[in-house]
């Protein structure tokens, strides 16, 4: 256990007398099910624990809860971690142009058999 905290007793105060407030939120959700939603968490935790918390940080512990539970790493799997810049496919697909996947597969396979710089001067001579 890492130092300086303190595991949460049953009725999610740690052993110097504190709120653990994931520890409250783990609580309710065994009550009342994974599917809980944050509002309902938040009406449970200021009833039995006379807390108040956001219904966002409710949603981030929510998640790291789950995460745990299924064996994962909340930090590495977060959506937040895992997302990246839009790639040059994903800006074509959205950019309007009419454009479907098919069509980036036929470019994918000329630009397999030509070279992409070839296929970069038939764009070119194309667009002039």
């Amino acid at each position: 256990m890492p130092r300086g905290r303190k595991k949460a007793s049953a009725n999610g105060r740690t052993g110097t007398g504190r709120i653990n407030k994931m520890e409250c939120v783990r609580q309710v959700m065994a009550e009342l099910g994974d599917g809980v939603r944050p509002l309902e968490i938040q009406g449970a935790l200021k009833d039995q624990f006379d807390l108040e918390m956001d219904t966002k940080m409710i949603s981030t512990y929510k998640g790291h809860i789950q995460k745990k539970a299924a064996g994962q790493s909340a930090v590495r799997s977060s959506p937040v971690a895992v997302q990246s810049a839009p790639t040059s496919v994903q800006v074509i697909m959205t950019g309007g142009s009419g454009m479907q996947v098919e069509d980036v597969r036929a470019i994918k396979e000329l630009a397999d058999r030509l070279g992409a710089e070839r296929v970069h001067e038939l764009v070119e001579v194309l667009t002039q």
